[in-house]
């Protein structure tokens, strides 16, 4: 089977899409989470070592996984073929593809984009022996190309100006601008902390009997699925209070260096919304999450955490496939 994948291997979560020959596509999403396999069903195999990932780590460990937040802008690239296989995993599990797949483009959104990192990728991926879904796989991959993060998406979009609220760090870039033009090495990591240092979160888990505060990870795992409470709490409250103060505090605080460098270049003040934390914002506000965007000049994607992985669709020139599920 050949196919055409991007992958974009954030703090937070691991977004993927797939087009495959016969123009079928897929869209999905798993924790950016990785640990060696300690006897659990279902991993994934790179050069005989077995792995787990996504909430699948996160259950069985979730202190010990390793993501990539944890070690910088080389994070991206470690156990980038385990992240592979991972991706190959979740759409065996959806498509039957076989065992003999040529990757003709694999596309990789990183924060960096330099020849140098295209090599260090396609070094990565050589000579790897692959078995997912029980199958040891014949993988060739005939292509690496690396895209920049958050200013990737302008190239299909008629905003100006975008702003990647992820996990771990706020990416703003203006088109036509090499490079970013405004960087908050806080993400949304850093509200979530706040959500779980509450005095009223704190005290409602302190009333239950044998519950302890869950960890930043287990909460960003919850929030992601779309789930509003956790260890039996209502979280919406938090949420309404602490989000929309937090991004006018952080993110659209960033806007007018943007806004300022965009008239310079001749360019619209329109900001678009992208990352995670955007769907932490949506999730948050509710029905009034468009007017308060509209309010500050700003408008979301359609599914701002796909934004990136969609985008490289559109330029291979297919159709933006139905959003499915993942771990």
């Amino acid at each position: 089977m050949k196919l055409s994948l991007a992958i974009d291997r954030g703090n937070g979560s691991v977004k993927w899409m797939a087009h495959l020959e016969d123009g079928r596509n897929y869209l999905g999403k798993f924790a950016s989470m990785l640990l060696q396999n300690r006897g659990k069903s279902d991993p994934v195999s790179v050069d005989g070592i077995e792995w787990l990932y996504g909430a699948s780590a996160g259950k069985v460990a979730l202190g010990a996984t390793i993501r990539p937040s944890e070690t910088g802008a080389q994070g991206k690239v470690d156990h980038f073929a385990v992240v592979l296989a991972g991706v190959l995993q979740e759409l065996m599990n959806r498509s039957n593809i076989g065992h003999n797949i040529e990757i003709e483009n694999l596309s990789v959104v990183s924060p960096v984009c330099n020849p140098t990192l295209k090599a260090t990728y396609e070094a990565s991926l050589k000579g790897r022996k692959f078995c997912v879904s029980g199958q040891t796989l014949k993988l060739k991959v005939k292509s690496v190309d690396v895209f920049p993060e958050a200013s990737i998406v302008l190239k299909k979009s008629d905003a100006d100006i975008v702003l990647d609220i992820g996990y771990g760090t706020v990416l703003g870039s203006v088109r036509g601008v090499e490079g970013y033009s405004a960087i908050l090495e806080n993400g949304s990591e850093e509200l979530l902390t706040k959500l779980l240092n509450h005095p009223k979160f704190v005290s409602s888990i302190n009333a239950q009997e044998g519950k302890s505060s869950p960890q930043v990870e287990l909460l960003a795992l919850t929030l992601a699925k779309g789930d509003t409470s956790i260890r039996s709490v209502d979280l919406l409250p938090f949420l309404g209070e602490l989000v929309p103060e937090w991004f006018d505090q952080n993110v659209i605080a960033l806007l007018p260096k943007l806004r300022r460098i965009a008239r310079e270049e001749g360019l619209s003040s329109d900001a678009l919304l992208i990352g995670g934390g955007s769907e932490l914002l949506k999730l948050a506000l509710g029905d009034r999450a468009n007017d308060w965007s509209n309010e500050r000049g700003c408008i979301f994607a359609e599914t701002s955490d796909f934004a990136s992985v969609q985008t490289l669709g559109e330029l291979w020139a297919v159709k933006t496939p139905a959003i499915v599920g993942g771990r």
